[in-house]
């Protein structure tokens, strides 16, 4: 059965779209190029400081995201309560006393992938950390970094999206310039081996940066973020399975303001939906986060 969530604040009032964990019924609007957005902002959520790195669980009842708000940049969580996302909170059990941002979950919700600066990973700057859950309503513990050796290094590694599996994460190391941000995958086979040496999706490079990869429940569409046109943008490419390259990636239509920054997008897995961040006009703080429908 579709949860359905009711939206307030779409363009044009109210509406409604169905966050369907079953099913991908606004795929074919990707894989076309037919999707057309519609933004608002998120009411209830953001602050004053810097919102971002948004990530909605499998069920559509909590929203992850990243905020200044904290003293560090702190990971926070919202409830899904009748018609919006409320109730916000520090997610304590994720977060520490250095920096996190970026967190992703298994479709199951029992192990999260969080993006952090504490100590103890063996490199230095921000690394993928793993931790994991006996059931969706227990806190996260048991951080590791050992799974990870050959994804995290003395480069800063950001942005990390474990695919529904956890066989697949995707992230974007922060090298030192003159090399540019890129989007890499790393795999394992089974959910309690090491992930594996990164490799480059290069067909998604370019001569900009680009980052805050965001894979479709099924890893046929990724969106991202990219500097390739100028300011921040959130684009995407398609492809016809998981193990092929990806198209030619193009702007997603509608979203990008070209006086704004756009970053951090999260995709639903019925593809109806687009989460990310942005610093354009309307918003409280630094940046905030967004919504996009692209319901038939």
């Amino acid at each position: 059965m579709a949860l359905v969530f009711g939206l307030a604040g779409l363009a044009g009032g109210c509406g409604r779209i169905e966050f369907d964990p079953a099913g991908a019924r606004c795929m074919p609007l990707w894989t076309s190029g037919a999707i057309d957005a519609r933004v608002s902002r998120l009411a209830n959520v953001n602050s004053s400081s810097y919102d971002a790195d948004p990530f909605v669980t499998r069920d559509g009842q909590w929203l992850y995201f990243a905020s200044g708000r904290g003293t560090s940049g702190d990971i926070y969580r919202a409830a899904w309560s009748a018609s919006a996302f409320d109730q916000v909170v520090p997610a304590a059990d994720l977060n520490t006393s250095s920096g996190e941002s970026r967190v992703s979950l298994t479709a199951d919700g029992l192990t999260a992938f969080v993006a952090s600066s504490r100590p103890g990973a063996g490199f230095a700057g921000s690394n993928v950390w793993l931790a994991t859950r006996s059931g969706v309503t227990e806190p996260f513990a048991a951080f590791t970094a050992a799974r990870l050796a050959s994804v995290n290094s003395d480069d800063n590694e950001y942005d990390p999206y474990v695919s529904a599996d956890g066989l697949r994460l995707y992230f974007a190391p922060g090298r030192a310039a003159p090399q540019n941000q890129e989007i890499v995958v790393s795999s394992r086979a089974t959910a309690d081996a090491d992930f594996g040496a990164p490799v480059l999706l290069g067909e998604l490079s370019s001569t900009g940066d680009d980052s805050d990869p965001a894979p479709s429940a099924d890893e046929r569409v990724i969106v991202f973020s990219t500097t390739r046109a100028g300011p921040n943008e959130l684009w995407y490419a398609t492809r016809p399975a998981p193990d092929v390259p990806f198209s030619a990636p193009r702007p997603v239509p509608g979203l990008n303001d070209p006086a704004a920054y756009q970053g951090d997008p999260y995709l639903t897995p019925d593809g109806c939906t687009l989460y990310f961040s942005s610093d354009r006009a309307g918003g409280a703080g630094s940046s905030d986060l967004w919504m996009a429908p692209f319901g038939p």
